[in-house]
């Protein structure tokens, strides 16, 4: 249980007032009018002043009044006369607010068992004294026992002062901020909601005991992460704090940055660059523009920069703070690289390359003498593969490998060799190999791999099973072709029989080995292989699958569409029409049925079974179903989509076959123009819309 500014500053006036005031009256009873000498009446006085002084939380100032007077009233009055006692226990709580814990602890042991004589057990005098030491002992950290000090006393306060009592509220606020210190957060809150209604009743909206409560309940609420009920309740105090404080006083100052903080947890990052911008000002005017309390907004308004990729903005912020933190917290620092990794970023996404590979240096540098085992996930907040891919992207591929080495040996040294992210590392590394065409060493690498991840995450995990498709993927690259399908198929048994068919692990690497077959050309050149052994190969998987992913992603679903589109060419190019025409129309169905008649993914089913038509010599039936497909696509898509000129193109072949010259001559040449100017001359769709024209103009041909 630490102790707080406000807890300085709660109920001081209270406390010492009201606190004390009983007592004197009763005292004070017993003279008779005009009976106080002067030095008297100066004693009372300096203790006032004394008084005053702790109340404006000049503790220094207060000590030094308080010891001189104990020194005074013990010489005039006596080590155990009341009034000696009051300045001591004024003097114990200057000591404490000052941090001298141990001091003040000592001073308030001492003092107890005389206040427990002179005033009573249970007197108000001897109550703020028990108060006062168990304050002194929470500060310590031996929080639970304060806190069994605390409820012995708020159980005594309640009944002997009341519940509304001053000295009681005390000890509840104490006791509330040591739940808030030891994470009892809940206990917390019911306190302090409960505290909030009494001090709004007695004490008014506006009174400070009041905005002091709202302001703990804040910190509260925050340590739960109930951000909407942060921002609802900072909303309500902050233009009352204003009113009442202030806009510069600490306690509003505070207030706004537990209204930032609430606002960046809830993704709000316009308003939080708003707040940023106008507490700033405000903070260095009080607070001096090398504090921490600044240079914590100056990290929340670049956090907040970047959420809306205002990147040159961001930027700016991070040039201002990072001297600044260099100064204040020195080089090897976590805000430091938290900094040089944003300024890095920030640089990366604007496109400078050059600029953002000195500042990622300067940050790794900085994480191998800052960062321990713990802050491994530090690396991955400023996209550092993300780099690396880029570098790779720019052709800087040496250099790509070079980065990617690095940070899986800085990976290695923070977490161990065989730590999991230190492993997923040891992958990014493999494929920014391949990415670099580095296809030997990216094999070498994974296969080093692959009995590590066997052995640490299991041989059937995901991850091991994962790592083994990275092997099958280098292998296609390599053109390969077998043995990364064989790899493939190996992987694909396992995480079916595993994960089951229908996981999307699984369904994950159907796709990969679909798209592997649908490169035929590929395939048959390494094993020989005539088209329609693959094309078999493919009807058999997509029959095998095709069940798995409608239940994964259900029907209508993009991904299945297209793998039924895919099922149906395939049926095509084997010639099994019929079944191809069935799955056509079914595949048309659920297109309709769950995008709509206009949606391109509708236009291209239907494009399907117009295909099939043209091919099964059902010529009138192709062209109906291509000028219906061509309206809508018109419709939906306009006229100069490539898609729409596909169509065009095909409807036009389709009424040549039909010795409708004259009409797919119009067709024809609409497809080439429309080409002409989406793709370019040169574009192969293009040129063959050209060839149709030209075939159609001939005289040979119209003859």
């Amino acid at each position: 249980m630490k102790p707080l500014l406000s807890s300085a500053l709660s109920f001081v006036l209270l406390f010492y007032t009201m606190g004390t005031e009983p007592a004197r009256a009763a005292e004070g009873g017993e003279k008779k009018a005009g009976q106080n000498s002067p030095a008297a009446v100066a004693d009372e006085k300096a203790f006032a002043a004394a008084e005053a002084l702790y109340a404006e939380a000049k503790f220094v100032e207060a000590e030094k009044a308080a010891q001189a007077l104990v020194a005074a009233r013990t010489q005039a009055l006596g080590a155990e006369a009341r009034e000696t006692l009051r300045v001591r226990l004024l003097l114990a709580e200057s000591l404490r607010m000052l941090g001298k814990m141990a001091e003040s602890e000592k001073q308030l042991r001492e003092l107890l068992p005389v206040v427990t004589k002179v005033f009573g057990a249970e007197d108000r005098e001897t109550l703020r004294c028990q108060s006062a030491m168990i304050a002194a002992i929470g500060s310590q950290g031996r929080n639970e026992e304060a806190e069994e000090g605390l409820r012995s006393l708020i159980a005594t306060a309640t009944r002997v002062l009341g519940a509304e009592d001053p000295v009681t509220l005390v000890a509840r606020r104490r006791q509330a901020e040591g739940w808030h210190f030891q994470g009892k957060q809940k206990e917390a809150e019911a306190d302090l909601r409960e505290r909030l209604v009494i001090y709004e009743h007695k004490l008014g909206a506006e009174d400070r005991e009041t905005l002091r409560c709202q302001y703990h309940l804040i910190r509260v609420l925050s340590a739960q992460n109930k951000y909407a009920e942060v921002v609802e309740l900072c909303r309500r105090l902050l233009p009352v704090e204003t009113k009442v404080l202030g806009a510069e006083h600490e306690e509003t100052l505070s207030c706004q940055n537990h209204l930032i903080q609430a606002l960046t947890a809830q993704d709000k990052h316009a308003e939080v660059e708003a707040q940023c911008r106008s507490l700033l000002p405000l903070q260095i005017k009080v607070l001096g523009a090398e504090n921490t309390d600044i240079l914590a907004t100056r990290i929340r308004l670049a956090f907040a920069l970047r959420q809306q990729d205002k990147w040159a903005a961001a930027e700016a912020e991070y040039r201002l703070l990072l001297p600044l933190q260099l100064k204040v917290l020195g080089t090897d620092n976590k805000e430091v690289v938290d900094t040089r990794g944003g300024l890095a970023l920030s640089l990366r996404h604007q496109e400078k390359l050059a600029e953002a590979e000195a500042e990622y240096r300067e940050f790794l540098r900085l994480c191998e003498r800052v960062l321990r085992p713990d802050d491994w996930s530090m690396l991955h907040l400023y996209e550092l593969e993300d780099f690396i891919k880029t570098l790779n992207k720019k052709d800087k591929k040496t250099l790509a490998v070079k980065w990617s080495r690095r940070l899986t040996d800085l990976h290695t040294k923070l977490c161990g060799p065989e730590d999991r992210f230190t492993l997923y590392q040891r992958d990014f590394g493999v494929r920014t190999l391949t990415d670099a065409g580095k296809l030997t060493e990216a094999e070498a690498e994974c296969r080093l791999l692959l009995p590590i991840y066997a052995r640490v995450f299991g041989p059937e995990s995901k991850d091991a099973l994962d790592e083994r498709m990275t092997l099958s993927k280098i292998l296609h690259e390599q053109k390969r072709y077998a043995a990364a399908e064989k790899e493939c198929r190996q992987v694909l048994d396992i995480a079916s029989h595993v994960y089951g068919a229908a996981d999307k692990f699984t369904l994950g690497h159907v796709m990969l080995l679909i798209i592997w077959l649908e490169r035929v050309e590929l395939a048959a050149d390494e094993a020989n292989l005539r088209l329609v052994d693959r094309n078999k190969d493919l009807a058999v998987l997509l029959r095998q699958y095709l069940p798995a992913f409608i239940t994964a992603y259900g029907k209508g679903h993009s991904k299945v569409l297209n793998l039924q589109s895919t099922f149906i060419t395939t049926l095509m190019e084997l010639r099994q029409f019929a079944e191809a025409e069935k799955e056509c129309r079914s595949l048309v169905a659920d297109a309709i049925r769950a995008l709509g008649p206009e949606a391109k993914q509708t236009l291209k089913a239907r494009g399907i079974l117009a295909s099939l038509f043209d091919q099964l010599g059902r010529k009138p039936e192709a062209e109906k179903e291509y000028r219906e497909v061509l309206a809508l696509s018109e419709h939906a898509l306009g006229a100069e989509s490539t898609d729409t000129l596909e169509t065009c193109h095909r409807l036009a072949l389709c009424l040549v076959r039909q010795k409708k010259e004259k009409e797919a001559l119009k067709y024809a040449q609409r497809a080439y123009a429309g080409r002409l100017k989406v793709l370019g001359r040169d574009h192969k769709d293009t040129r063959e819309a050209n060839e149709l024209v030209e075939r159609l103009t001939k005289p040979e041909t119209k003859a």
